[in-house]
């Protein structure tokens, strides 16, 4: 009788299959409720690191500018009359009031590049734009370029610090890069660029209008001449991974090119001429008329940033 009763206990502590089916039904609920709410919190939390950074930029931009006479970091383009810190159009040629040749090294995100306009007469990479606050020692981590919510490698601070054989120098600044060349997975694209994960594009209160191109004539030299009412720097913008041949209806299939995106929202952290950052996520800023012609290259990128800042800006009032 005793052995019966102690099989009979068991049998009334054990679990069925359908309990245990039932139990690992419930877990899986749970997990896929908390797996989305922990995403959304990892991200608040990346997307507040970013932030912080974006003002950290722009305190050293400040910084460089009280240092410099006013100056903004070089934006692109070469002028022999211009020194250390340099300045340059993004569309007009050469004048002999002040104005640089043709940009054509301006992308907004680019820190080196590996041309004849960025080399100077010893050999060495220029910086260009947010680099210059690194040189000049108010950056002192390159991470603070690179907003920790980018996933896509060509705008991520370990993409930089990689060099390729023979060179070992892993220091940030420095080429060639592995993310350069022909062997990486994101091979080559025809350039040595140090990118950022930032976008610096600076638009001037007072600048002349070029209207060929319907946006301001050039970048402005000094901080003081920033239009207060448009931010001068964002977290990435720029175009999606298809090439340019490729049918809109294609294109409109891809994510857009930001570091910030949740459930389908698109968003940028922006900073503006006084200091004060806002994230932006007004969908009007992403999707107005430049966007789809910018993508298929049928807007210059100066007018694609210059509607876009426009948008994001009147959110910041």
């Amino acid at each position: 009788m005793t052995g019966i009763n102690t099989l009979q206990n068991n049998r009334k502590t054990g679990f069925t299959l359908v309990e245990l089916l039932v139990v690992i039904a419930i877990i899986a609920l749970l997990l896929a409720m908390l797996i989305p709410a922990m995403q959304k919190v990892r991200e608040t939390a990346r997307r507040i690191v970013c932030a912080n950074q974006v003002k950290q930029i722009g305190m050293a931009t400040a910084l460089y500018a009280s240092s410099c006479d006013d100056f903004l970091p070089w934006y692109g383009g070469w002028d022999p009359a211009f020194k250390w810190p340099f300045s340059c159009t993004i569309d007009l040629p050469y004048q002999p009031h002040g104005n640089c040749p043709v940009d054509k090294i301006g992308y907004p995100f680019v820190a080196y590049q590996d041309t004849g306009f960025g080399v100077d007469d010893d050999g060495n990479l220029r910086p260009l734009k947010l680099a210059h606050l690194y040189e000049a020692g108010l950056i002192p981590d390159a991470r603070i370029f690179y907003c920790p919510s980018e996933q896509h490698p060509r705008y991520r601070y370990e993409s930089y610090t990689k060099p390729m054989p023979p060179y070992t120098n892993k220091k940030w600044g420095f080429l060639p890069q592995w993310i350069n060349s022909s062997l990486s997975s994101e091979p080559g694209f025809g350039n040595q660029w140090v990118r950022v994960g930032y976008t610096y594009f600076p638009i001037g209160s007072k600048v002349p209008f070029n209207f060929a191109i319907q946006a301001p004539a050039y970048t402005p030299r000094k901080f003081e001449g920033l239009d207060e009412r448009i931010p001068y720097l964002t977290d990435r913008i720029w175009k999606r991974d298809e090439p340019v041949s490729a049918p809109i209806e294609e294109l409109r299939k891809y994510p857009k090119p930001f570091s910030h995106r949740m459930g389908g929202v698109y968003a940028v952290n922006a900073l503006f001429k006084d200091g004060h950052t806002i994230y932006c996520k007004d969908q009007d800023a992403f999707s107005h008329s430049s966007w789809e012609a910018f993508e298929i290259g049928q807007v210059v990128y100066q007018k694609f940033f210059y509607d876009t800042y426009r948008h994001i800006g009147k959110v910041g009032r």
